[in-house]
C-alpha cells in the first residue's frame, strides 16, 4: 500500500520476535522482506546489510532454497548499487 515506514517498523517488530523465540526460518525471511522495504525507500546500504544476515540465517539452519533467493537478491541489489 505504500507505507514503507509502517512496514519497516513492522517488519523490525516481527524481526524482534522471530528473535526472542529463536526461530531462525521465521528471522531469515523477515530480514529479506525488511531488506525490500530498505530497497524501495532507497536505502541500499541498509538493504545489503539485511540480505547479508538473512543469507547468514539461511546457510545456518540449511535452507537451500532460501539462501538462492537470498543470494539473487543480493546479485540485484549489487546491480542497483552498481557494484
Amino acid at each position: 500500500m505504500g507505507d514503507l515506514d509502517r512496514a519497516r517498523q513492522y517488519y523490525e517488530q516481527a524481526i524482534a520476535a522471530y528473535r526472542e523465540i529463536d526461530d531462525k526460518s521465521g528471522l531469515a525471511g523477515g530480514l529479506g522482506n525488511l531488506a525490500n522495504v530498505f530497497d524501495g525507500m532507497g536505502n541500499l546500504p541498509e538493504a545489503l546489510k539485511m540480505q547479508q544476515a538473512g543469507l547468514a540465517a539461511f546457510r545456518e539452519i540449511g535452507d537451500q532454497r532460501g539462501t538462492a533467493s537470498t543470494l539473487s537478491n543480493l546479485g540485484n541489489l549489487q546491480v542497483e548499487i552498481g557494484t
